[in-house]
């Protein structure tokens, strides 16, 4: 494989992988979006609480990769904490129960403060407006909309999106392979000066 189809293939594969943080950002974009207009009724939350979980987070320290393994990787640990809510509502006299806040899961902060004002603004036995999909209504949520995590995927997949695409369509293009392979070339062994 050349340096040219190696350095294609990096381009593309970033290429798809924001396409894909692209798509996904979308998708839960069209969801909230459609939440906003479902129908609601009168929930009770029945649980509540805060949940954490640890994080791991391993990053190569570049230009080390001559040295050991413990000292070419730098591991950061944290903990993420976040609401676990659950709420009972009726539609049509079909019980249900639910636990997603929003269309996009993933209420998770570093800072134990912002689950646990969730967690109490959702206090068991509060009483809720419950946004429930009409085609399906065991799938609900507390807030409709989109959320702010959709938005960021898709203001981030859509950026470097274009960004890859424009440097992918360079690099296939005739003068982007002759400025790749030019940067590419392997140098043949230096000549020694005569003394």
């Amino acid at each position: 494989m050349t340096r040219y189809q190696i350095a294609l293939a990096v381009i593309g594969a970033c290429l798809i992988g924001m396409l894909c943080i692209l798509s996904f950002g979308v998708r839960d974009a069209w969801h909230g979006w459609r939440s906003s207009g479902w129908p609601q009724v009168q929930g009770t939350v029945i649980e509540s609480s805060v949940a954490s979980r640890e994080t791991r987070t391993d990053t190569r320290r570049v230009g080390k990769e001559n040295r050991p393994v413990d000292e070419r990787m730098t591991t950061h640990r944290g903990t993420v904490f976040y609401p676990e809510i659950k709420y009972r509502y009726e539609v049509a006299g079909r019980a249900c129960e639910g636990t997603r806040i929003m269309i996009s899961e993933g209420i998770d902060s570093a800072d134990p403060a912002i689950a646990k004002a969730l967690a109490e603004k959702y206090a068991v036995g509060t009483s809720v407006p419950v946004f429930y999909n009409p085609h399906d209504v065991t799938v609900a949520v507390l807030q409709p909309g989109i959320s702010e995590g959709a938005t960021a995927q898709v203001v981030i997949g859509l950026a470097f999106s274009l960004m890859f695409g424009g440097l992918f369509a360079f690099v296939i293009s005739k003068s982007g392979r002759t400025v790749i392979e030019a940067l590419t070339q392997q140098q043949g062994p230096k000549k020694r000066m005569p003394r």
